[in-house]
């Protein structure tokens, strides 16, 4: 059996970045300008594979879908890759793609309604990816396979997105501004952890984010632009006046900029100190003219 030609694609945390370490809601999308796809080639071993495998051989007997490890082995020796133009470091999910496309070609569901099952899905992708970092929470790979928005609520409740939630054009604007530096997420997330400890952060942050990273997730699902915007205007304000160390200084001015002129407003995406960050705008002129480096309009 050849492998899946389908291109599986990064994803974009729009909203929950850390709140989900703290059990607040979360949403990811795909982002399909950046994905890869597995290929059989005339080149030696891939390492990355191989790791994968010897990891899969290891855990296989405690997933609750079957793996066919003698084809994955096969396909290794005979060339497998993964080629993918995902940056590394940036939050995307490059090892979430990679899982997925895994998944997708060497796993089978031993029930039509495991195949369904957000839960079952999010566990096993999770057990995967833990081989490149430890411990994962599955969301990377999930919207990868799913190629599918996902909410994530605070009661550990997964749903799957079946239409765009990205706003009509014309209307608000998302766009991605890349700040050409690599994040380092296990630091930040470590860092972060140690803040939580800090004398009236924790009550500051969860309840910042319970009303502007929550409020915005409700109020773009239900189409509620207007007080989307506010949700994001206060979240930008709050990651400023608080989060600061998680904005390069490249970014630092536009991040400001924004929030004085209210022609924009930026956020983290993702665990921030590099990569993409977030933006929002009702004025694309304005923004490209404002903020003089090249935007990703989604």
């Amino acid at each position: 059996m050849a492998v899946k030609r389908r291109k599986y694609p990064s994803k974009l945390l729009l909203f929950g970045e850390y709140g989900i370490l703290l059990g607040l809601d979360a949403l990811a999308i795909p982002f399909s300008d950046y994905s890869g796809k597995l290929q059989l080639t005339n080149t030696n071993e891939d390492k990355h594979l191989r790791g994968i495998y010897a990891h899969l051989k290891k855990i296989s007997q405690s997933l609750p879908f079957k793996v066919d490890l003698d084809k994955l082995n096969y396909d290794i020796k005979n060339g497998l890759a993964f080629n993918s133009n995902i940056p590394l470091n940036y939050g995307l999910g490059s090892s979430g793609a990679l899982v997925a496309s895994i998944f997708d070609n060497y796993f089978q569901p031993s029930s039509k309604r495991e195949k369904t099952d957000l839960r079952a899905l999010k566990t096993t992708l999770a057990l995967i990816e833990s081989h490149f970092h430890g411990v994962s929470s599955g969301i990377d790979p999930l919207v990868s396979l799913l190629r599918a928005s996902i909410l994530v609520r605070k009661s550990g409740s997964l749903m799957q997105l079946e239409k765009s939630i990205i706003p009509n054009r014309g209307k608000l604007r998302f766009f991605l501004l890349d700040s050409e530096l690599p994040g380092k997420t296990g630091d930040l997330v470590t860092q972060f952890m140690g803040k939580m400890n800090e004398d009236g952060f924790s009550e500051t942050f969860r309840s910042a984010y319970q009303q502007y990273s929550n409020g915005a997730i409700k109020n773009l699902l239900n189409k509620k632009l207007e007080a989307f915007l506010l949700c994001f205007k206060g979240l930008s304000e709050f990651q400023l006046a608080h989060m600061s160390e998680l904005i390069p200084a490249n970014i630092m001015n536009h991040f400001k900029d924004g929030i004085e002129s209210k022609q924009y407003f930026l956020k983290i995406c993702g665990s921030g100190g590099g990569g993409f960050f977030l933006g929002i705008t009702s004025d694309v002129n304005a923004v490209e003219q404002a903020i003089d480096a090249p935007l990703i309009f989604l």
